[in-house]
């Protein structure tokens, strides 16, 4: 009987937002947030499969002024119905703030860290004057 009081009351809890810290791109190298979300304007958008499970995968390249670049992965889920499969494709030249979470991972040869946004939880066109 407890358990199932504790089971509904988990059920009936409300849910947590998820908060994401606004960072810069070339700030992102140092910080410890891992829900993150980052503003810059899209540079390169390439589709690929997955090799696991054969489903494309949408990565772009975000920018900053500064001339500083990270790479953003949108999940690969099962494309929405309808005529754009992918709504939330970013277009080359566009400002945006993506939402997701930082993932960081060392490339030896290169001597330095990488960080990239993988997965994209969602982007957000910037309106600009």
């Amino acid at each position: 009987m407890l358990l199932l009081i504790t089971l509904l009351l988990q059920l009936v809890a409300p849910v947590k937002p998820i908060v994401y810290v606004p960072e810069t791109i070339d700030a992102l190298w140092a910080s410890k947030a891992t829900t993150v979300q980052i503003q810059g304007t899209v540079a390169v958008v390439s589709v690929t499969n997955n090799e696991k499970d054969k489903r494309p995968v949408i990565s772009f390249m975000l920018g900053d002024a500064h001339g500083h670049f990270i790479r953003c992965v949108l999940p690969h889920d099962e494309p929405q119905a309808g005529p754009t499969p992918y709504v939330d494709q970013p277009r080359v030249g566009l400002t945006v703030i993506v939402f997701g979470t930082s993932r960081p991972y060392s490339i030896e040869e290169r001597g330095q860290g990488v960080v990239e946004i993988d997965p994209v939880a969602r982007i957000q066109l910037v309106e600009i004057p």
